[in-house]
């Protein structure tokens, strides 16, 4: 359960400074598409752990 909370804590502390950064820093749409897609493809794979267990 510790491993478990680790790493979503990990994910969420990316997540946020990656969201810092493009909101901040740049607004290049092509950027934002890139990041949406790789939110979703994380979201799945989230999806997927939890669901097995």
């Amino acid at each position: 359960m510790i491993n478990f909370l680790t790493i979503c804590n990990t994910i969420m502390t990316f997540g946020i400074l990656v969201g810092v950064w493009v909101g901040v820093l740049t607004t290049d749409t092509e950027l934002k598409e890139a990041i949406s897609k790789l939110n979703k493809f994380l979201k799945e794979k989230i999806d997927n752990l939890t669901d097995g267990k």
